[in-house]
């Protein structure tokens, strides 16, 4: 059952994944994404005397999808007939998981760069139309987990040329309100899952006495939930510099979450770097290389050298032992080196599809990583 909406709100009839007019507007102006067109040429459409000339593809009504528009622009999105019902924006939602981001003729960054302009469509839809109660819950949370799962994946990806318009920055900052708008959502209906994304949020987060506030807040049975103690203590570890213990700790977290701290790791392992640097600086002491890589959590022998080459950490002739030195380690650009993390994210999602982690929020098998 839809909730109803606020009061003063506009309320939506558009039952289409996106509005006429503004399908007949983009096939007029050839503002159609080669997702959304007809799989091939009708005849008698694309020619010089057509009103509607777009080299000959049109609109294909089941793949269309409203695009995201800035309120500025002039356009009249709080019409009725151009917002999107509820049911229809879940459909959406559904459908941009299951047809799109499950495509195997394109690359991730195009895919990324294209669901997730229309599902910030979805939610300013959401956020016009007021709607409120459970309805916006899956919304958010799908959202949120393409979201998640995006930003570790575009970090591992070198984007094209047509796409090096993608923006980090901007991921994050829709993640953040995603977020922040999911986690009012289920304090507000004190639904028993807040738990687990309060663990993300903390996560996404790290250090930050707000997301450690917000969690303190929840009731006793949300706080027992054990991935949200794992946040708990990693949170912990980072707060007292206790690097070895945090990745120990990561290790053990599932995918989505593991997503959610990626953002963190190259950080993490530079400051981690700097503690060792005062820890082992002597001429006589070097540390084990295996055990770097164990500490850090790095994917293997190789990362670690390219790591200690980063820093310009002085390496053994065999490449077995670290030496530090309290007088220089050299900073540098962010580097693979740093932010690879096969072991600590990547391998967890094993051979479960992407929109089924988007759908169900974890990846199969992956309930023994926390206990």
């Amino acid at each position: 059952m839809c909730s109803p909406p606020e009061e003063n709100a506009v309320l939506g009839t558009c039952s289409d994944m996106c509005p006429i007019a503004e399908r007949v507007q983009r096939e007029r102006e050839r503002r159609l994404h080669r997702f959304e067109q007809t799989p091939a040429p009708q005849a008698g459409f694309g020619d010089r005397d057509s009103p509607n000339p777009v080299g000959g593809r049109r609109a294909d009504p089941l793949r269309i999808v409203k695009e995201y528009s800035r309120p500025a622009a002039g356009k009249g999105s709080t019409r009725p007939e151009d917002l999107r019902v509820a049911p229809t924006l879940m459909r959406t939602v559904d459908y941009l998981l299951d047809e799109v981001v499950s495509r195997t003729d394109a690359s991730f960054p195009e895919v990324y760069d294209f669901v997730s302009d229309r599902l910030r469509a979805v939610r300013q839809d959401l956020v016009i139309q007021r709607l409120s109660g459970r309805d916006r819950l899956p919304i958010l949370e799908k959202s949120a987990r393409f979201l998640l799962v995006a930003g570790y994946l575009l970090d591992c990806e070198s984007p094209s040329p047509e796409h090096t318009h993608l923006d980090g920055k901007l991921n994050e900052q829709q993640t953040q309100e995603t977020l922040s708008r999911l986690l009012h959502s289920l304090d507000e209906h004190d639904v028993m899952s807040a738990g687990e994304w309060h663990a993300i949020y903390l996560l996404y987060n790290l250090g930050s006495f707000f997301a450690l506030q917000s969690m303190l807040k929840l009731r006793p049975q949300a706080r027992d939930r054990p991935v949200l103690k794992m946040a708990w203590e990693i949170n912990r570890a980072f707060m007292e510099s206790n690097y070895v213990r945090l990745f120990r700790l990561a290790l053990r977290l599932p995918f989505l979450h593991s997503c959610a701290l990626h953002r963190h790791i190259a950080a993490l392992r530079a400051a981690a770097v700097h503690r060792y640097k005062s820890a082992f600086a002597s001429r006589n002491c070097s540390l084990p290389l295996d055990k770097l890589v164990e500490w850090l959590a790095l994917d293997g022998v190789a990362q670690g050298v390219a790591l200690c080459c980063h820093f310009g950490l002085a390496l053994s002739a065999d490449d077995r032992t670290v030496t530090f030195s309290r007088k220089y380690v050299r900073d540098g650009p962010p580097s693979p080196s740093l932010s690879s993390a096969a072991k600590l994210v990547g391998k967890k999602q094993g051979s479960t599809c992407l929109h089924k982690v988007m759908h169900i929020g974890r990846a199969e098998g992956e309930e023994k990583l926390v206990g």
